[in-house]
């Protein structure tokens, strides 16, 4: 977000895809990194911090997009991938030191019944993750299908770099299913 606001004041029109191409290729390599990171994660809260990493590179790439195409859509798709991170990881985080609290430890496969002792935190919990998986008619639905459109629409200005973009985002849509459904 903070990125975003310094572009109302720095005209970065001269640079945009040297900035684009490096946001993108970051982007990538938080991707695979924490995505990774993630999948081998016993301890929730670790998983939930490399998992921050993965939606980190997806944001960069989004970030990237916006600064090809300066457009409405992908300005909203860009600030609703930050809403969408900020929301279901807080949830997330609550959700496992709510875990650690009752059961005294963050590895989160052993843990069985909580739905018992929580319901409601359970319910939050599970929302998030639909929205982590990309569950139609959550937030995290909405960024990723607008996320794909847009770098559609950034292929007008660059695309090779549009065509990264979209690898970017697939391969975040993939590792971001594959940790919800851990």
């Amino acid at each position: 977000y903070g990125l975003y606001r310094v572009l109302e004041y720095i005209n970065i029109e001269q640079y945009s895809i040297a900035i684009a191409l490096f946001l993108t290729s970051v982007g990538l390599l938080s991707i695979i990194y924490g995505g990774y990171q993630a999948l081998i994660q016993r301890d929730s809260k670790k998983l939930l911090a490399y998992s921050t990493i993965a939606t980190n590179g997806f944001i960069s790439t989004l970030f990237s997009i916006y600064i090809l195409q300066p457009v409405e859509i992908t300005k909203l798709t860009l600030l609703l991938g930050i809403l969408m991170h900020a929301a279901y990881k807080t949830t997330l985080f609550s959700e496992a030191g709510l875990i650690e609290a009752a059961y005294g430890t963050r590895y989160i496969h052993g843990v069985r019944g909580f739905i018992n002792i929580a319901p409601i935190s359970t319910m939050g919990g599970l929302l998030s993750t639909f929205s982590l998986l990309g569950v139609p008619g959550t937030l995290g639905f909405t960024v990723k299908l607008l996320s794909v459109y847009c770098s559609l629409i950034a292929s007008n200005t660059s695309l090779p770099l549009a065509l990264v973009a979209l690898i970017n985002l697939l391969a975040y849509i993939i590792i971001s299913a594959i940790i919800a459904l851990r």
